[in-house]
């Protein structure tokens, strides 16, 4: 079972992407206020894309990842006696197995931005020596089910004249600042705030 990704990283224990917010999770976090509204699970949908899009990597939950890669990436920096690589995630909680050229590597410092340094690599290793880095990546606070919450009320709110929602610990005023029309997939400067520290930065 593996899936590979839009951002050229594989989850090895999916087959495919699940959403960042289930409509059950949604109820619960609004109280069931739109309950059985038919347009709930498309918008979950949307806003999940959306955030992932704009984020550059699956975000969230916390999931199995695995890089394959090689030293001509422009991901990948040869340093003295080892290679610097950025990984396409944040919020790696751990490393599962590395292996440059087929063999495989236990020296290494992660932070959790994915900024993975593997030591003792032959300095003779070429340009397509081939990388493979499995992790384990993802968030897993709050902040961004609640913000899906959010989206999916903007969306389907309005067509009830609702003005304002709150949605966990996001509070929406609807008024011209939304201009995307009622979309979940629209993440306007408040949304795009939230994520800051969730999207990647550079070229992945």
């Amino acid at each position: 079972m593996s899936l590979l990704t839009r951002w050229g990283y594989a989850l090895t224990t999916e087959n495919s992407l699940p959403d960042l917010l289930t409509a059950e999770e949604y109820n619960a976090i609004t109280g069931n206020r739109f309950s059985g509204d038919v347009r709930i699970a498309p918008a979950i949908k949307a806003a999940s894309q959306a955030i992932r899009s704009y984020c550059s990597w699956h975000v969230a939950p916390s999931l199995a990842c695995k890089l394959t890669t090689s030293v001509y990436d422009k991901r990948v920096t040869r340093v003295q006696d080892g290679v610097q690589i950025q990984l396409p995630a944040m919020f790696v909680s751990s490393i599962t197995s590395i292996k440059v050229g087929g063999e495989a590597k236990s020296l290494y410092i992660l932070d959790s931005n994915g900024l993975l340094l593997v030591l003792d690599v032959d300095r003779f290793a070429g340009p397509t020596t081939p990388i493979e880095v499995e992790y384990i990546a993802g968030a897993a606070d709050d902040a961004i089910k609640d913000l899906v919450a959010s989206q999916v009320n903007h969306s389907v709110a309005q067509s009830y004249g609702v003005t304002s929602e709150a949605s966990g610990g996001v509070s929406v005023t609807y008024n011209n600042a939304w201009s995307g029309g009622g979309q979940a997939s629209y993440l306007n400067e408040y949304a795009r705030e939230i994520l800051a520290p969730y999207r990647l930065q550079g070229e992945f």
